[in-house]
């Protein structure tokens, strides 16, 4: 089809189409066009614009018809220098674009790239013009630039802290600052030259091979689009690796990549610390670990993120320092033992209310200090230790090797984030002897469903009330299950009430078999059981109750000639922040079982996934 097609006059065409419509399709598709699109006749009057246009130029559509295309072009020498290349255009079939320096309404010139395309008739005859621009004023702006920072570049690649080096087309260094030499632990003649993918960018952080095709600053020298990197490692001369965030900037002159420039900075202490973080949440978020273990795997992650020897969990009181957890390299700590808080460095961590901490005691004062003339510890580093807000006393970490370096913020934060989660397993851990405390005065008190052994509806009350407390004031996860006999009235009807007695102990049995010490199991009555799980979202207690379902309907109950099998529905609910009893958790479970019952029984609905 010729352009000449597209903006034939207003009337009954070959196409069949109602003029209106046609008009109306056309104007359209042009006005959706981001590029401007300007029309002119053999007389170089404007016929035709988009809305593009209007937005670059600042003309109103019809300010512009009608009116010679000079008023576009940054001269009248430049109007007219184009006046003749458009007629070498129409005799050729070269569509590539061009740049020319147009002016706006206003009086701003900017640059745009630009594609001449000649309007014919269908006899052959040139009509005019059109011309697709783009506004390049960016792009041209960042070549400037770059022109303009190149002697600058090269004055401040001797100052900057970050390392810098640029590559050419092939990906070869063209120049490295001394900081990046020497972070990669080369002088910089020696990567002058070097494809420095190969050099110091060839293995992924396991020594895997990194091939140069996937490397993304070689994929940004490809794409000309820049990329920015955050986890991934580069690797010295001597054949270490360190973690490095980096960005590549493609170079573009005259529309082609002719290289690139790549930052990068050193972040292996920010990345360990990112490590040192997810594990304490692996940590802590653990439900294989029980209290002993989960302080143990604490201390060890301070030993081995701080460098330090000894890792310790003391409680304070009446200025008695005692040990309670303990990690020592030759095994000489041992919880029990006991020492005059004034000879420990913890008084002064105590005394600053937060953390503290020093690499070289020795060559400060704290060589004075008891606990350096007693232990010739050199390096400490400590935050105090709270329990429901009360003060329990100290996580500190200490060897008697000075350590190289100062610690800094990001190493005080994370020992105050260690003593605070070391705080909440402390308070976890005693709450869960004091309700396992209550759990046995409650069965002494006959607490306890006779027919199932489990809990009864007015023990389970009092301890999911108790559980509900400590979950709002902890700002902890809380999960209810409701667990209901399917059918139970046809064993019941069909092998008698003893049967039906059996069948709701073997159920409590499996139930009780799939939950941990700390969960609350109990009977509401009939046939209906609830559990209570503390520190537990509500999938993953969904996860937990399919696993009961699962278990009961696998389970051949010995009540008649063949066995009796029977299956159950169980609905899940979550406690929310806005819940103040535990009657409302429990019936939002509630409604979740009956959800469950009603979709054909023998599931595990979970409330939160109800439309309700």
């Amino acid at each position: 089809m010729r352009a000449s097609d597209s903006l034939q006059p207003t009337g009954s065409g070959p196409d069949g189409l109602d003029p209106r419509l046609r008009d109306a399709l056309f104007a359209a598709a042009l006005n959706d066009i981001p590029s401007a699109i300007v029309a002119a006749n053999t007389d170089r009057r404007i016929i035709l614009v988009n809305r593009a246009f209007s937005a670059m130029f600042g003309y109103a559509v019809q300010e512009a018809i009608g009116r010679k295309s000079i008023i576009l072009y940054e001269s009248e020498a430049k109007f007219e220098a184009i006046g003749q290349e458009r007629y070498q255009l129409a005799a050729s079939a070269n569509r590539e674009p061009y740049v020319v320096n147009y002016r706006r309404k206003n009086g701003d010139v900017f640059p745009g790239e630009t594609i001449g395309v000649p309007l014919h008739d269908a006899d052959g005859k040139l009509l005019g013009f059109v011309a697709i621009i783009r506004d390049i004023t960016d792009r041209f702006r960042a070549e400037a630039a770059l022109k303009e920072s190149e002697e600058r570049n090269r004055l401040i690649l001797e100052a900057a802290a970050e390392g810098i080096y640029g590559l050419d087309a092939q990906g070869n260094a063209i120049f490295v600052n001394p900081a990046g030499a020497r972070m990669l632990g080369y002088a910089v003649e020696e990567l002058l030259g070097c494809n420095a993918h190969e050099t110091v960018h060839h293995s992924f952080p396991d020594g895997a091979p990194y091939a140069s095709a996937d490397c993304p600053a070689m994929q940004a020298m490809n794409s000309g689009e820049p990329v920015s990197v955050t986890d991934e490692v580069f690797w010295r001369k001597d054949g270490r690796p360190f973690w490095v965030e980096y960005a590549t900037t493609p170079i573009v002159k005259a529309n082609e990549i002719v290289g690139a420039v790549t930052t990068f900075q050193d972040v292996t202490e920010r990345k360990k610390l990112h490590l040192a973080l997810e594990r304490l949440h692996s940590v802590t978020s653990s439900r294989r670990l029980n209290f002993g273990e989960k302080i143990r795997a604490i201390l060890r992650l301070g030993v081995e993120h701080f460098d330090l020897a000894f890792g310790i969990v003391a409680h304070v009181e009446n200025d008695v320092y005692t040990v309670r957890h303990c990690i020592s390299p030759d095994g000489g700590l041992r919880p029990g033992q006991q020492f005059a808080l004034g000879e420990t460095y913890c008084v002064h961590t105590l005394e600053a209310g937060g953390p503290l901490g020093f690499h070289h005691a020795g060559a400060s004062a704290i060589a004075a200090h008891p606990c350096y003339r007693a232990f010739g510890l050199e390096a400490y580093i400590g935050a105090p230790l709270l329990v429901d807000g009360v003060r329990y006393g100290t996580l500190n970490f200490s060897r008697p090797k000075p350590l190289g370096h100062p610690f800094d913020n990001s190493d005080l934060e994370l020992v105050r984030l260690f003593a605070e989660w070391v705080g909440n397993e402390i308070a976890r851990q005693r709450d869960i002897e004091e309700l396992a405390a209550a759990q046995e005065e409650l069965k002494r008190l006959a607490g306890t469903d006779e027919l199932t052994d489990v809990a009864n509806r007015r023990q389970v009350e009092l301890l999911a009330g108790h559980e509900v407390e400590r979950a709002r004031r902890q700002r902890a996860d809380m999960a209810v299950f409701v667990l209901d006999a399917d059918h139970f009235k046809r064993v019941n009807d069909d092998h008698g009430h003893e049967a039906g007695d059996q069948v709701l102990r073997v159920i409590a049995q499996l139930a009780k078999a799939q939950l941990r010490s700390v969960d609350v199991f109990g009977r509401l009555g009939g046939e209906e059981f609830v559990g209570v799980l503390p520190d537990t979202p509500a999938d993953v207690a969904a996860e937990v109750a399919d696993r009961i379902r699962e278990a009961i309907a696998e389970e051949i109950i010995p009540v008649a000639s063949d066995g009796l099998s029977i299956t159950v529905s169980i609905g899940v609910a979550g406690l929310l922040s806005t819940d103040e009893t535990f009657r409302e958790v429990l019936n939002r479970a509630d409604r979740a079982l009956y959800a469950a019952k009603g979709a054909g029984r023998n599931r595990v609905i979970h409330h939160d996934h109800m439309n309700e």
